[in-house]
């Protein structure tokens, strides 16, 4: 798709503030929606996804199943909402291997997970705005020891709300970004930008998590007295979701 585009500084694939924000892209909505609503805290325009199950509400880019975005800058960032419920995002690269490797992360995991062709890994998201960063370079190195070439899927599932999402050369910071990246919110003396919360995608390798593990709970023997509390909460997606079978028609 922009294999023929000069790519530098930034490239966006989603706007929700544009006049077609999804002419890109694909989606499939089963028991959920997809739609641009305006977000009452920052009183502006914003694509919201929204399900029952996150496996069945999605948009991807590029909408042909065998296209390829062909995007070579590194860094992928997000300016989405957290929902508080279930939210998880893919993306597919090829490395100097010319294999297509699979990056999944969502907040309902809490190990990584490295296998062949897909990489599983949890993300903590605050509330409110974040701004979610994704070296994807880096992460191909760690996780398989190969060299990032390009990006050629993405696809982003429910539960969250989006404001941009789009590639760059490296990291900005907040005074060299362009204005229409910034976010924005009306205040008693005009509208001011405000700084989503960062969040960078971290590799956590197996053994590092054990060793947090193994922290936390001697700390809660050490210092919690067992107590049993019960509560209800959403289920997991994990069981019925098709992503844990090893492919799926119409994903990524």
């Amino acid at each position: 798709m922009f294999q023929n585009t000069f790519q530098s500084g930034f490239l966006s694939i989603l706007y929700s503030c544009g006049s077609r924000p999804l002419a890109i892209w694909g989606q499939k909505v089963r028991n959920g929606h997809i739609k641009r609503i305006t977000d009452q805290e920052v009183k502006s325009l914003v694509l919201e996804l929204a399900g029952t199950n996150v496996a069945t509400t999605y948009i991807y880019c590029p909408p042909d199943p065998k296209g390829s975005l062909a995007i070579k800058l590194p860094f992928l960032v997000m300016i989405l909402k957290n929902m508080n419920r279930y939210f998880t995002f893919e993306i597919q690269v090829v490395d100097d291997k010319d294999m297509r490797r699979r990056f999944r992360v969502s907040n309902y995991q809490s190990t990584t997970r490295v296998r062949p062709f897909t990489c599983t890994m949890p993300i903590g998201l605050n509330c409110g705005w974040n701004q979610v960063q994704f070296n994807l370079a880096d992460f191909t190195r760690r996780a398989y020891g190969t060299n990032y070439i390009e990006t050629r899927r993405i696809q982003i599932h429910a539960n969250c709300r989006i404001r941009r999402i789009y590639f760059s050369d490296r990291l900005y910071s907040e005074d060299e970004l362009p204005a229409d990246f910034k976010l924005y919110v009306p205040s008693s003396t005009g509208i001011v930008s405000i700084s989503p919360v960062i969040r960078d995608v971290l590799f956590i390798p197996f053994n590092e998590q054990c060793c947090v593990v193994l922290c936390c709970v001697v700390l809660y023997c050490v210092v919690f007295v067992p107590r049993r509390t019960y509560k209800t909460q959403e289920q997991s997606p994990a069981a019925s979701s098709p992503w844990y079978q090893e492919e799926t028609p119409g994903a990524v």
